[in-house]
């Protein structure tokens, strides 16, 4: 009983993980990046981070934190809607994944994506609504992260609400609201 289990839930985690692929665009990821983060995803190790048959974790963890730099960049300055999702795809696996400086990454981060491509970060949560509670927790979670930003978050309300609310209608607006507001981890 319990092998056939494992294996529908193997068949589950394949069937997520490609549901995964086609909405978040990673079809057109270079360098085997989509098989890196499905990889961790649905918790099936690297073969690139095993060394004479032995997996190498720090080596796996050092190529997680290079993926995230190369997605957040990539957000960060060309703010294209492939590269925003993948890169909110990275901060959603790593909160599901629960690691921790990964989220504390985005935490710092994901303000400044937002702050300069508003419009796209919001198409990107409208056409992926299970991105909404991950991405709206690291908007809310910078504003006193490391007891800093506090004084930023009347201001980021004030400028922003209006438009989260009318591109995140049916209750996306409400969610993400809520979380930058109010952060609380999503549990999954």
């Amino acid at each position: 009983m319990r092998m056939i289990m494992h294996g529908i839930m193997y068949r589950v985690m394949i069937i997520f993980a490609l549901v995964f692929i086609t909405s978040c665009g990673l079809t057109e990821v270079k360098d085997n990046d989509s098989t890196e983060i499905i990889n961790m995803l649905i918790n099936i190790p690297s073969e690139k981070y095993v060394i004479n048959g032995t997996y190498n974790a720090l080596l796996a963890y050092k190529g997680w934190g290079e993926l995230y730099n190369k997605h957040m960049a990539a957000a960060r300055d060309q703010g294209s809607l492939n590269d925003v999702k993948i890169y909110l795809l990275l901060g959603f696996v790593a909160q599901l994944k629960a690691q921790v400086a990964t989220s504390e990454a985005f935490s710092s981060d994901f303000y400044d994506i937002f702050v300069r491509h508003p419009d796209v970060v919001l198409e990107a949560f409208k056409q992926n609504p299970y991105l909404v509670l991950s991405g709206c927790y690291y908007i809310g979670n910078y504003f006193g992260f490391e007891s800093k930003n506090a004084e930023k978050k009347a201001v980021f309300i004030e400028t922003y609400e209006e438009k989260i609310q009318n591109h995140l209608r049916v209750g996306g607006g409400d969610r993400c609201m809520a979380q930058i507001l109010m952060p609380k981890r999503p549990q999954y």
